[in-house]
């Protein structure tokens, strides 16, 4: 049996590039900023949102089937070099890495929006069927639905990227999204 420190050792980020982790897309998926519905590619009807659609920090991020509320907007805007800020349109609360971990296994959360964090930053790679591949910049893992199933509260988390199904996203727009009340920033 491995002891402790060989078992952590096994989820290490490294460690799982050295056994062959399929290749990350490196392409920007160059996505417009705007408020999007994040979907599941391998179920479209179940999307990104807060658990309970909590708008408190900390909360944890899951599947959830589409029903169009408000918690399950996401805001997504171009940082530059590549990177992208998501952040929930009901809360304003950052789509983030626990930690600003580089682990596999790390709990997706929503915190406070400080886009200086590693964890709050996000590369949105084109993958080749369309879909898209988020991986945060904290670590050379991506973003991913617990198991090989989509159903409602599975949880999100990091993983060494596979390449499966359930690191895949699609991108909608939530074009009908009315404007919330609070304070904006108009860049000129």
């Amino acid at each position: 049996l491995p002891s402790e420190s060989e078992a952590v050792a096994e989820n290490s980020v490294e460690d799982t590039e050295l056994v062959g982790a399929a290749s990350i897309p490196t392409t920007d998926a160059r996505i417009a900023t705007g408020i999007y519905y994040i979907k599941i590619a391998m179920r479209p009807t179940f999307i990104l949102g807060t658990a309970g659609k909590s708008d408190l920090i900390r909360a944890n991020v899951e599947l959830q089937k589409l029903d169009d509320s408000v918690e399950q907007r996401w805001v997504i805007t171009s940082r530059g070099g590549g990177l992208y800020s998501i952040w929930n349109y009901d809360g304003g609360l950052s789509l983030d890495v626990w930690g600003n971990s580089k682990d596999v296994g790390a709990n997706m959360q929503t915190f406070w929006r400080n886009n200086a964090y590693d964890g709050e930053r996000f590369y949105i790679l084109k993958a080749a069927d369309g879909s898209v591949i988020i991986r945060p910049k904290c670590t050379k893992c991506v973003v991913e639905a617990d198991g090989t199933r989509a159903a409602a509260r599975v949880n999100v988390h990091t993983a060494a990227f596979t390449g499966e199904a359930n690191q895949k996203f699609v991108l909608q727009k939530a074009n009908d999204a009315p404007i919330k009340s609070g304070t904006y920033v108009i860049q000129i």
